[in-house]
Parts: C-alpha cells; structure tokens; sequence
C-alpha cells in the first residue's frame, strides 16, 4: 500500500495555527474507505478551529489626581464587566486594567472625601486608553424617594427621584424590572418599570443606587393576581332543609364584596359565609337541582386592593359529556373504567373513558340502535337495529363483524313473524337469550343464543306455556360473576327468573311483597338483587330474604343501583324523572332526597363506588352525568 499527502497552508498565509487544507492523492483504490476516514477527521477538526470564539483584548491606565494636580493614592475604580474589574491608585495617583475585553464600560472613580464620578469608556483592540482624572475634593451625598415598593400583580412603573452631589450608579438583577437610565449625575429621576407578575407567588428584589461607597436600596415586592382555584356545587338534603351551596376555593386570602345569582328562578341576593383563613367561600343556594347548573357573579378584593369579578356557573354535577345524538343505552366497562353509549341521530357507538370523560372510539351504525350488550365470553358488540338481526362489532378495530339473522320458524304469523330481536344478554361461558318481537303487532318470543357454538340461535326446552316453561321475558340482566342470567317477565310480573349458564336450566325466584314489576338491579359484586317494583321496593337475596321495603311511587321512570362505596352495606342510590333518594335498607331510613333535572335516565355506579352516572334526553343532543358519589355519602348525612 502506498499514498501521499502533501499539506498546504489554507489562503497561502504562513506561520503557526490555522485551519489546513489537504490535498491527497489515492495510489491504491483498495485504501478508498482509509482516506476517506482521515478526510473526515481533517474537515471536523477544521470545523471545531473556525467555531472557537476569538476574545480580543484592550487595557486602560491613566492618574487621578486632585484639584491642584497632586496624586491621590487609594482610589477606587471600577469597571462594570462581567464580573466587575476593580484597581485602586498607587502613591503616584497610577492605575492600570490589563485585558479587558474589548467594549463599551462605565469606570466609577471614588474615594471618601472626595465627589465620585463615572465616566463612560471604550476599549479597544490592543490599543490602551489613557484616560487620566481629576477629583474635586467634598462629600458625595446620594438619597432616593423610595426604600419600598408594595405593588400589585399588574405591569406599572414608578419615577424614582435621585438627590446626590455626585454620579451615581443603578443596577437591577431580575429579568422583570428595569430602569430608564444605569447612570446619572447629581439629581435626576428614575423610571423603573415592572412587569406582570403571572405566578402563582410574591416575588421580591432589590434596586441598588450606588454612589461610591454609598449605597441606597430600593425593593420591589409585587404581589401575585387573584385567581378562583375551583368552584362547586353541593347538593343539599330536603329532607333536613339543608341547603344547596357551593363552595369557591380562592388562591389567596380575599374580601368578597358581592355574590348575585344570574338565575331567574334563584334569589338575587345570595347568603354566603367566608372560610378556610378566607381563601373560601360557602355561598347558599335555594334553587339547585341535580344535574343543574346555575350562573353566579361574585367580586372580591385582597389586601392591596387588587379586584376580581367574574361570572361563574356552578355545576351540580362532577362531568358533563355532551353527546352529538339522542343516547338509549349504555354500559359501565368494570374492569376498564370505560363505557359504551348508543344513539341515534346519528346512529353510533362511542366508547369513553369514565376518568375523564374523553371520548375514545366511535363506530358509525347504519340504522338507529335500540339495544347493545357486550359479551363477556368473546369481548364483542351485539348491536340491536331494529331489523331482524343481531350485529356484531368489534370493540377494538369498530369492524363489523357478522350478522346474525333470524328467519320465521313454522308456528310464527305468517304476516307478523317473531324475529326482531329488542333485548339480549350472555353469560361468561357464551350462552345468553335474545328476546324477539313482532314488527307492527304484540307478539313476543325468545330464543337461546350459544356463542360458544358460533352464535347458534334454537329455542330452549323449557320454552312455552305450560307449567314450568316460559312464553316471554321482558328484559335479560347479568349477574355479579357473569354466570347466570337474570329475567323478567312481560306484564307486570314480580317474579325474578334465574338461568345457570352451565346447566342451562331455570329456576324461578319470587318475592314475598308483589305489587307490579318494573325494573330490578342486580348488585355487581354480590348475589343481592334490588327489585324497584312499581309500589313497593326492597333487596332481594337468592334465598328470598327481603330486607325493610320502601314504598315510594315507581312510575316515573325509575332506576337505581347500588353504592359500592367502602362501608356501605345495603345501601341504594334511586332516581327517576323527578327525585333523587339515597335509601339505607339496613336502617329503614331515606337519610337523603333532593330534586333533579327533568328527564334523568339509567342511574349507575361504577364498580370502585366513587362515581355515578345518568345521561339526559335533549334534542337533538344528549348530555351524560358523571357525580363524585361523596356527595352522597352515607355519613355526610348521619353526622347531621
């Protein structure tokens, strides 16, 4: 192998130092990649040598002497570098700055006895100013009008009046304050200008006026802005005539001077208490609703006078979702925090998240939806359109799946066949039941439907009308475990029936106090079944024990479930269109009620027994509810 490299001075100048350039010349094209490696290195190196700053430097000398030109030793001069330079006169009056970077100064010159001055200097490129002075002998003098600036959060600025017999120095440190001038001569005025403070603290710093040895501060403490932290609404108990309030958290201590409500329906003038070493305020509301929310105007004030005024609504809610449609169905996801929520118009399924409410799927139906389940045994959608199938989604990809379609059997109506299926449920081993009706007449029928036999549809044995078989169901529900099935049957019926998805046999459980059946709700971490009957209401065990009984009027579109909160046993959370009641059936009590929004559907807890949740009927739109179940927490009630 063999290669030169002949080495020439870069733009022909001679002498150490400098970026070179190379010249190669490849004699074996074997050794390509080895040249091209010691270019790189070469071009890199070049590289790094142009980008090192070059600092150049100046020096400055020169005697101070006084009045009557005779040296003064002890001198004190600096310059305002980064950091200062400082030299002091020798007996000959004699001082001297070596290497100053080149630039523009200030150079105070001062000794006690003796008027301080400053003088402006450039320094340049290896050249020494000779700068000599002279000092007139007396006592400088500096005062300023302020020490102290208490100031608001807004931007501002203040003219600081300087007295002195001599030149005189300002220096500020913060990046939120600065002056009109950094130097001045006997007396003048400052302009110090200060801006806003958007945090969230007090800030503090120091202006320093120097004259020589004298030194004069002035400190600057800017207070932070008032913001509203969190506002809430509470609900009350009509029951007690506790009232409705909200609370309004604020960042600092504050003064309210008004609280107005906005509602029409609300007192103008509203009753409020200041709390929490005032940085609280409870404010009394004789209007609220669950579910509602209300308009309040509140001004307030701090210590240095700063105002705040702002309309605020308070909700009586956690979380609201407004959803594009009109919503007939959800489901609570228990292991996952989420939810599936059908509507229509436009016809969809979308999956949130009960955390914070943000919507994380939606898939696009081609009809109107009347019904969905999941299935615990493979995880799908069956989705109910109102047509003579069951549709099978996806949850994760939004695909469709399959369809499952239901033809006449031989001893349907020839004109009215029973195959529009209008509710379903499955246990977690595949097997579930599909109710079916009539489209235009009354007639009803139902039919098993085995996932784990690739979703065959056939009629169980114990379907008819003879004794101990069954001609209808109402609704289909699930069980704590997914094991089982929960009917109930059509007219009125109070009778709860039970389906083992293992045995696949029946078994029927019936209440000792039968009024008319309306809804039931199965707990979901036990066997207990509440069973909201339409006059009477209690919770049920598989053995038929009741518990105390409430009689509350169930026809106004009731719904209720169970409070999973820690400590709480047997308690029901019952809402319709009207009223809301917390209901302790191991105490026989109704310890809560209060009203709500018109039109509430479906209350429900999530299984953690932190939150609740309902959806609204607007138009075109829906909104779904999320509540912080604190607010109906047994014991905020029994302390009362």
């Amino acid at each position: 192998m063999e290669y030169r490299i002949k080495m020439v001075q870069a733009n022909g100048v001679g002498g150490g130092g400098g970026c070179w350039s190379r010249l190669i010349r490849i004699v074996n094209m074997k050794d390509y990649l080895k040249i091209l490696w010691v270019l790189m290195v070469i071009f890199s190196a070049c590289k790094k040598e142009k980008e090192t700053p070059v600092v150049k430097f100046g020096s400055l000398t020169g005697k101070v002497v006084n009045e009557y030109d005779q040296p003064i030793e002890g001198v004190v001069l600096e310059l305002d570098t980064k950091p200062p330079k400082t030299s002091e006169t020798d007996p000959s009056g004699s001082y001297l700055f070596n290497r100053i970077p080149v630039g523009s100064y200030k150079l105070s010159v001062s000794k006690k006895a003796f008027i301080t001055q400053i003088r402006d200097v450039d320094i340049l490129e290896e050249e020494t100013l000779v700068l000599d002075l002279k000092l007139a002998s007396g006592n400088s003098y500096l005062e300023i009008s302020d020490s102290l600036l208490k100031m608001t959060s807004s931007d501002n600025t203040i003219d600081v009046q300087v007295s002195s017999n001599a030149a005189w120095t300002v220096k500020e440190s913060s990046d939120w304050i600065t002056v009109s001038s950094e130097s001045g001569q006997g007396n003048s005025e400052v302009s110090v200008k200060i801006l806003e403070n958007s945090g969230d603290t007090v800030r503090v710093d120091t202006v320093i006026f120097s004259c020589g040895e004298i030194t004069r501060l002035l400190v600057i403490n800017q207070d932070f802005p008032i913001r509203l932290l969190r506002w809430e609404g509470v609900i009350g108990d009509r029951k007690t005539d506790m009232p409705d309030s909200a609370y309004l958290l604020f960042n600092k201590p504050v003064t309210v001077m008004k609280v107005v409500s906005d509602n029409s329906y609300c007192n103008k003038e509203i009753d409020f208490q200041q709390v929490n070493d005032r940085k609280g305020v409870a404010v009394s509301f004789t209007c609220a609703v669950l579910g509602g929310e209300y308009p309040l105007n509140i001004l307030v004030y701090d210590v240095r006078g700063q105002r705040f005024q702002k309309q605020i609504w308070i909700h009586f809610y956690d979380d609201r979702l407004d959803v594009e449609g009109t919503i007939n169905c959800y489901h609570i996801l228990d292991d996952k925090n989420m939810a599936w929520i059908s509507t229509y118009s436009p016809n969809r399924l979308i999956k949130i998240s009960l955390d914070d409410f943000q919507i994380l799927k939606t898939i696009e139906l081609e009809s109107s939806p009347t019904y969905f389940v999941v299935n615990p045994y493979n995880d799908l959608l069956y989705v109910l359109l109102g047509d003579n199938k069951i549709h099978v989604y996806n949850q994760y990809t939004g695909s469709n799946v399959k369809n499952i379609v239901f033809k006449p059997e031989a001893d349907d109506h020839p004109q009215y066949p029973t195959i529009y299926p209008y509710n379903i449920g499955f246990t977690k081993s595949g097997y579930g039941i599909v109710l079916l009706c009539e489209d235009g007449a009354s007639g009803v029928d139902w039919k098993v439907i085995d996932s784990a036999k690739g979703d065959t549809t056939y009629r169980h044995k114990d379907r008819g009308n003879g004794p101990g078989e069954y001609s209808s169901f109402k609704r289909v529900y699930l069980n704590y475990d997914h094991s089982k099935l929960l009917l109930t049957e059509k007219y009125g019926s109070c009778t709860i029936v039970i389906l083992d998805g293992t045995t696949h046999e029946f078994e029927d459980l019936v209440p000792s106090s039968l009024t008319r059946g309306v809804f039931i709700t199965p707990n979901r971490k036990n066997s207990k079944i509440y069973a909201g009957q339409l006059y009477d209401q209690f919770i049920i065990d598989m053995d038929g024990t009741l518990s105390g009984i409430t009689y509350i009027d169930n026809r106004f579109g009731g719904s209720a479930d169970f409070s999973y909160r820690e400590g709480e046993k047997d308690i029901i959370y019952f809402c319709d269109q009207y009223y809301f009641r917390l209901i302790d059936y191991g105490n026989y009590d109704i310890p809560l009620w209060c009203y709500v929004l018109p039109d509430l559907r479906d209350f429900k807890t999530s299984i953690d027994g932190n939150y609740a949740f309902f959806y609204k009927l607007t138009y075109p739109g829906s909104y779904f509810y999320k509540f912080d179940t604190k607010a109906f927490a047994l014991s905020r009630f029994s302390e009362n």
